[in-house]
């Protein structure tokens, strides 16, 4: 497969555990969406503000608490923990820029997300939050 994948100017990487890679990236990108879509600021903007690292810990607290319970793959995330409280770190992932650019989001990771909550009765207020603002916003464009 990585030979067929293999062109001049993309690099291929072979991984024996893909399900660690894809909770990695999960965990990545669930918490930056819902940290961003729920105060519409870039990540450094939150983390500028008082109470913005706060609140930065809580999602990534509530994330975590619902992967944990899913798998056992949990991927180290003391790097994300600190970017999210980075003030210069003017990241928004897609979903944010969707938001904010006043296109239809796709939310299916969140709904994922909150739906593993809901499998292992975790309270997760945040995340349940985001889902209906991006849920309200998606609606409005219909």
């Amino acid at each position: 497969m990585a030979a067929e994948l293999a062109v001049a100017g993309v690099e291929v990487t072979v991984v024996d555990d893909v399900m660690s890679v894809m909770w990695a990236k999960f965990v990545f990108i669930a918490p930056t969406a819902v940290l961003t879509c729920l105060t519409r600021g870039t990540v450094g903007d939150v983390a500028s503000v008082d109470g913005g690292p706060t609140l930065a810990d809580a999602v990534l607290d509530e994330v975590l608490s619902v992967v944990d319970s899913e798998t056992d793959r949990l991927p180290a995330t003391v790097g994300l923990r600190n970017k999210l409280k980075n003030r210069a770190w003017r990241f928004g992932p897609s979903m944010f820029r969707d938001l904010t650019a006043g296109r239809r989001v796709e939310v299916g990771v969140l709904t994922e997300l909150a739906a593993g909550a809901r499998r292992h009765a975790r309270v997760t207020p945040l995340l349940d939050a985001a889902v209906v603002a991006i849920q309200l916003h998606n609606s409005r464009l219909a």
